[in-house]
Parts: C-alpha cells; sequence; structure tokens
C-alpha cells in the first residue's frame, strides 16, 4: 500500500473578491511523481505556496509525513524540498559555494553529500564555475542539487521545465523519475506541458478555475482514450445523402462538413454500420480516416477548453 506523503485536504484560498482556490484534495504518495496539471492560472502555484506555509490557508488542511503545516511547521517543513518559480542563487558565486552556503543552513550536511547530490543532477565540473555563467538549463539542475541537498521525501517543482530545451527537459525528467524510483521520494511537479506530464508522472490531477477536476493515473487517461469517441472524417460520391444516412445512424451525431468532408465522433464499432449503411444507400466510400483523442484532447474536454485566467 502507498505511503501518503503529502496530503491536501479541502484547501480555499480567496484574495480580493476572487476564490482562487476552491476546496482542492489530492494526496502524493511516497515513491511517485505527481503531475499537478492546470492551464496558466488555474490556481497551481496558490495550492503549491499554501501547502509549503508561504500563503495562510482559509479552509482545509494540509498534512506532510503526517504533520499539519498549519499546527506544525516547522516538523511538517523538515523533509521538504522545493522551486518556487525560479529557484534564487547568488550570480557572483560558484554552483558549489551557493551548495555549501544552503548545506550550512541545515547545520549537518556532508560534503560528500553535497558531491553525491552534484553527480545525482549532473551539474559536473560546471559547478566550479559562477552561476551567472550558467544556462536556464544549469541554473535549474542547481535548484534541484539546493532542493535534494538536505535528503527530504518531498520534492515540490513549480513549473520546473519552463524555460528549458529539450535536452534540459529530459534531464530533469530523468533526475525527478531517478529519485522517486531510487530514493522513495514523492515528487510533487506543477506544469501547464501535457507532453511533460505524460512523460514524466503516475498520476496526474487536473486543476481547473480553482477546482479541482479531476485525478486519474496516466493507464486511466490511455485507457479511456481508446474507449470514449475518436474522431472520423469520410470522403464519400454524396456527401448530403452520407449526412442523412449518418443522421439516421444516430440523431446525437454531429457532423461538419469541409470540402466534401464529412467529420463527426463515434465509436469503433459503429464505423463498420455506417459503412454497410452508406453502401447500401449508394453512396461510394472513399476513405475513412481517424483520429484517436490524445492526452490533450482528454484534457480540454475536462476543462472545457478553459482559457480562464486566476491571478
Amino acid at each position: 500500500m502507498s505511503t501518503a506523503v503529502l496530503e491536501i485536504q479541502g484547501i480555499s484560498k480567496t484574495m480580493g473578491k476572487r476564490k482562487v482556490v476552491d476546496n482542492v484534495s489530492f494526496t502524493v504518495n511516497a515513491g511517485e511523481v505527481f503531475g499537478f496539471l492546470g492551464p496558466n492560472g488555474a490556481g497551481k502555484t496558490t495550492t503549491i505556496k499554501m501547502a509549503l506555509g508561504l500563503l495562510s490557508i482559509d479552509a482545509g488542511e494540509v498534512f506532510i509525513n503526517g504533520h499539519s503545516v498549519k499546527k506544525e511547521y516547522e516538523k511538517a517543513l523538515e523533509k521538504v524540498g522545493g522551486i518556487i518559480e525560479n529557484p534564487e542563487m547568488y550570480g557572483y558565486l560558484t554552483g558549489m559555494t551557493n551548495l555549501q552556503l544552503f548545506a550550512r543552513m541545515h547545520g549537518s550536511i556532508s560534503r560528500q553529500r553535497i558531491e553525491e547530490v552534484v553527480k545525482q543532477v549532473k551539474l559536473g565540473n560546471r559547478v566550479h564555475d559562477k552561476v551567472r555563467k550558467y544556462s536556464l538549463g544549469m541554473r535549474q539542475r542547481l535548484g534541484v542539487a539546493q532542493a535534494i541537498l538536505h535528503a527530504p521525501n518531498l520534492l515540490i517543482l513549480d513549473e520546473p521545465t519552463n524555460g528549458l530545451d529539450p535536452v534540459g527537459i529530459k534531464e530533469l525528467r530523468d533526475t525527478l523519475r531517478g529519485l522517486a524510483e531510487t530514493k522513495n521520494v514523492a515528487v510533487l511537479v506543477s506544469s501547464h506541458l501535457l507532453s511533460e506530464m505524460e512523460l514524466m508522472c503516475d498520476r496526474i490531477g487536473i486543476i481547473d478555475n480553482g477546482r479541482m477536476i479531476d485525478v486519474k493515473t496516466l493507464q486511466d487517461i490511455h485507457e479511456s482514450t481508446q474507449t470514449v469517441l475518436s474522431s472520423y472524417t469520410i470522403e464519400v460520391s454524396d456527401p448530403q445523402v452520407a449526412r442523412a444516412v449518418l443522421t439516421g445512424y444516430n440523431d446525437q451525431f454531429v457532423l461538419t462538413e469541409q470540402g466534401g468532408l464529412l467529420s463527426f465522433d463515434a465509436m469503433r464499432e459503429d464505423i463498420a454500420k455506417i459503412n454497410r449503411l452508406l453502401v447500401q444507400h449508394d453512396v461510394d466510400v472513399y476513405s475513412i480516416t481517424s483520429q484517436q483523442k490524445t492526452l490533450e484532447d482528454a484534457f480540454m474536454e475536462v476543462t472545457n477548453g478553459s482559457k480562464t485566467q486566476i491571478s
């Protein structure tokens, strides 16, 4: 049975007259990467800041390793590492010096541990360069090194792939998966990048307009995209007759026509029946093409294609 490291229980936050987070609940378990997915402004950062005690919680509770963030702040945050927005570093110092300064704040982190973390995030000899010379990807790796220096069992990263090139994103993804799989760390990653969530995470929680819409495993999402409707486009000799046949078969079909092609959503088993019906009505079928729904399609449907912005 999975152990819940982070438990968010019905938290809410109102800013001005707006409820920017509304009764959000989810858990992050040891050894998993949990993707916190939503459009920009959906309430992800506000939720994370409340979870870390950086913003007060209007309602609900957050527990980390069984300790209440409200009532036992220091105990709750003892084994947490995180990067909220951009990692802050001293640009005029080397990466190693930055890590050493951070280590002193914790008091009991050895030189050996620092070197182990540097190797883990693949900073190599660049750790001895001044941070101002780092690329964004290098800074992000140094930020992860700082976040995991004290061996936390919960790592929280807010939009960590922002601005990274594909190589930097893959390296970060591999680092986070390695932490979850080999160190049993619970990892919470917020993002609006669907493709990265798909590659990186075990479960995904979708937030939109401040509300938690759904929490699913990637397997659940992939299975749902295979069992729900797929989009089909047919090319026929007589679109008008074909439209009448399709409407007669299922009057719930939403049909669109462009350049003699008819498009609609249907189950796979419907297509053979529709093909037979068209032939029986003397309609020649030149082609039937399908486009299965992707993770992005599923996300857009769940959030109703939301473009809402929450400050």
